[in-house]
Order: C-alpha cells, then sequence, then structure tokens
C-alpha cells in the first residue's frame, strides 16, 4: 500500500467537502392534489406535498416507453375517488428526484432525472419514469439546451420538435398549447404568478412556478404525464435567461424561452 502523503490527504479532504455538497438536504416545496370539484360524494379536501428542487441526473436513455399507456401513477384509485392524498418529491442523488407517497419508496409515482448529452455537454437530458426505479422504462426523454440541433421530445416511438408539441408564443401571449397524444389540445394560460391548464375548457391543474405548488384536479389523471412534461419545458424555459437579459445570447438555446409580458 503506497503511503499516506500531503498530496492525498488533500485530495480526500476535498472529495470529502464535495460528497458533503452533494448530499445535503434540498429546500422542499408542496404538490398540492385536489379532489375534482365537480364530484358529489367523497372527501372535498386537498392535500400538500413537499417537493424538492430537481438538480439533474444523469443515467443514459435506451428506448422510450408510450408515456399514454393504460398504467396510471400509484394514486390513481384514492384520486378517482375523490379521497386525498399526500405526496412528497425526495432528492435521492445529486441528479435526480423521486415523487413518493406517504406510503413510502414502493409507492412512488415518478422518477425524475438530469444528465448531459455526452457530445455536447451544454445539452442537457430530463428523463421522466414512473415509480421509483431509476432503470425502469422511460416515458419522456426532453433534450434542450446550447446546441445546433433543434430541441426535442421523445414520448413513446415518437420523437418529434419540442416546437412541435408546445408550440412557442408570440411575446403579446400569455398562454402556451400542449398536444396530447389522442389530438386534443391542452392550454396553459401562463399568468403573473400562476399558470392554469385547461382542457375543452375544463380545469386540468395550477402550478405556481414560484413556489413549484401544483393543484391537480382528479380529470387530469390520465393526462397527468403530460403534465409532468409541460411542466419540465415550461419551468426550462422560465429559469432561461431571457433577451433582455443576455441580448442576443439567449438565441444560443435550442428551445424558446418563456417570454410574456408578465416575466
Amino acid at each position: 500500500m503506497s503511503p499516506t502523503t500531503p498530496q492525498s490527504r488533500r485530495r480526500s479532504s476535498s472529495f470529502r467537502s464535495w460528497s458533503t455538497f452533494f448530499t445535503s438536504k434540498p429546500k422542499t416545496d408542496a404538490l398540492e392534489i385536489l379532489p375534482n370539484p365537480s364530484r358529489t360524494s367523497g372527501s372535498d379536501e386537498g392535500t400538500t406535498v413537499s417537493a424538492s428542487s430537481p438538480c439533474g441526473s444523469g443515467p443514459e436513455s435506451t428506448g422510450v416507453s408510450d408515456t399514454r399507456s393504460s398504467d396510471p401513477p400509484s394514486y390513481a384509485h384514492a384520486i378517482s375517488r375523490g379521497e386525498s392524498t399526500t405526496y412528497r418529491f425526495v432528492q435521492n442523488s445529486a441528479f435526480s428526484m423521486t415523487l413518493l407517497s406517504q406510503d413510502g419508496p414502493q409507492s412512488a409515482a415518478y422518477n425524475i432525472s438530469v444528465g448531459l448529452n455526452v457530445w455536447m455537454p451544454s445539452e442537457h437530458i430530463t428523463l421522466l419514469r414512473r415509480h421509483a426505479d431509476p432503470e425502469g422504462p422511460v416515458l419522456a426523454r426532453l433534450e434542450m439546451g446550447i446546441a445546433s440541433a433543434n430541441a426535442t421530445v421523445t414520448i413513446g416511438d415518437n420523437t418529434m420538435p419540442l416546437s412541435d408539441l408546445m408550440p412557442d408564443i408570440h411575446s403579446s401571449s400569455s398562454s402556451r398549447r400542449y398536444h396530447l397524444g389522442d389530438g386534443r389540445v391542452a392550454k396553459w394560460k401562463l399568468g403573473a404568478t400562476t399558470w392554469e391548464a385547461s382542457l375543452d375548457n375544463s380545469p386540468l391543474a395550477n402550478f405556481s412556478p414560484s413556489s413549484r405548488n401544483l393543484a391537480l384536479h382528479p380529470p387530469a389523471l390520465s393526462n397527468f404525464d403530460d403534465i409532468v412534461i409541460s411542466i419540465l419545458i415550461l419551468m426550462r424555459e422560465y429559469h432561461t435567461p431571457k433577451a433582455s437579459q443576455v441580448g442576443g445570447a439567449a438565441g444560443l438555446f435550442n428551445y424558446h424561452p418563456f417570454s410574456t409580458n408578465s416575466e
């Protein structure tokens, strides 16, 4: 065994410092799931779920399973009966987080992770999976960042430009459209403090970009994957520097940053 030197001790100390940084407890935010207001039976009380801000993950991706399958998240039955259920976003590595129910990891609903394009590290790859397994089937793959190729989203067997799935907005607009797999189009109304999702004039969800609070109505259950995907896109755009801040450098990003009069 090689002798311990001052240089090796410095490397060991540095490693422990970074390990402490990456394993520190993250800030938590809340996810609120509300019962369907149109129901006449069941609980009418919402719940709050604590969530951590995602800081990414680095798994490689192969196939992407169909996000619009018949396998709903583990909380489907509880919500369909109008019951209130609590969930929590828990960071489980330096680059991923899991949406867990109060029953523990075995009831995890989603795993969200972020990695890099090894050929172009300035482009990030976000993977969405159901349940807690970081090696499970991928529901969606988002490739967004600074790259010459357009930003893309892969859902099931379909890879499409992000601008086709969620068309970019004009500077005077305060809404975004999201194309569902069944031909319908959900609409996000982007306010200064709250983003509201609706489908055929029926409310699906409310999301606060500042607190990361999400109010989800049970009618949105069948489209919950799509709601999560659209929020991941909107939040990436929301936190991207705007042209008013960095000028022409904003054009380096291969997607269209969130831009309304209510920034």
